[in-house]
């Protein structure tokens, strides 16, 4: 949710527009952010949406139909334990930062933009 890892800042958040657009078309929204995700609940709020905070990557994937990987944290990303947790199989990458090989290994469908899909930094070898 956060502008940049490593921080709780929240200005210029791509996160926060896609968050947004994305409960705009009815979604429901998990967030997983070490230190955004409390932080953009209540600016989510006050523009009408609703979301749930929740502390790994597995609880948000849980029931899932869809992943949009937004902020470029470093934390370790267990993909075949997150893709248990999901209903559907869809992983958006809108920074270009997951490792797209071992998130198709573990039966996701990995889509998105920015950096190569072969070679993310977020990584289950991590």
């Amino acid at each position: 949710m956060t502008f940049r890892p490593g921080t709780g800042d929240l200005r210029e958040s791509l996160a926060l527009l896609v968050a947004s657009r994305l409960a705009g078309e009815g979604a429901s929204l998990r967030l997983c952010d070490p230190t955004g995700a409390q932080h953009a609940l209540p600016w989510l709020r006050t523009t009408g949406h609703d979301a749930t905070a929740l502390a790994t990557p597995g609880e948000c994937a849980t029931g899932a139909d869809a992943l949009v990987v937004v902020t470029e944290w470093p934390e370790f990303i267990d993909w075949p334990t997150v893709a248990g947790h999901m209903r559907g199989r869809l992983l958006f990458d809108a920074r270009g930062v997951v490792d797209a090989a071992a998130a198709r290994t573990a039966g996701l469908h990995v889509s998105g933009l920015g950096r190569s899909h072969n070679a993310g930094q977020l990584s289950a070898s991590r």
